[in-house]
């Protein structure tokens, strides 16, 4: 996803991430580990987001050392239209695909996968 919001699908992936975080902030690990990206390809990718001003680094007021990765009010407000050109794309190219009952179908199908997944993850 590149045009009309100027945002590859790696950064709307962050900033999908920070949307939904507890006061839109996340530790960079905390985005590294839910992430396909490496640490330092996260941490340039954060760069190039903060020079857009989509977010900011914060210090960590519990440890000095480290930044919370915050995305900016102004960008909260414009991520919401971004959100719903990235949903209508999703549904575009897979969605429209299926009937109403096979997409209800293939729901059930990816819930029993994620369910197994997390009884795996917890059991490690």
């Amino acid at each position: 996803m590149q045009d009309p919001h100027q945002v590859t699908l790696a950064e709307y992936e962050v900033l999908l991430k920070l949307a939904r975080a507890p006061e839109r902030q996340l530790r960079l690990i905390e985005l590294a580990e839910a992430s396909v990206l490496t640490l330092s390809g996260l941490s340039r990718l954060v760069d190039r987001l903060e020079q857009r001003q989509f977010v900011e680094r914060v210090r960590n007021t519990v440890d000095r050392r480290s930044f919370q990765i915050h995305l900016t009010p102004q960008r909260h407000t414009a991520f919401q239209p971004m959100n719903r050109t990235h949903l209508q794309g999703v549904r575009g190219l897979f969605l429209e695909h299926f009937t109403e009952e096979e997409q209800y179908q293939l729901g059930s199908f990816w819930h029993r996968l994620l369910g197994h997944l997390d009884d795996e993850l917890q059991s490690r």
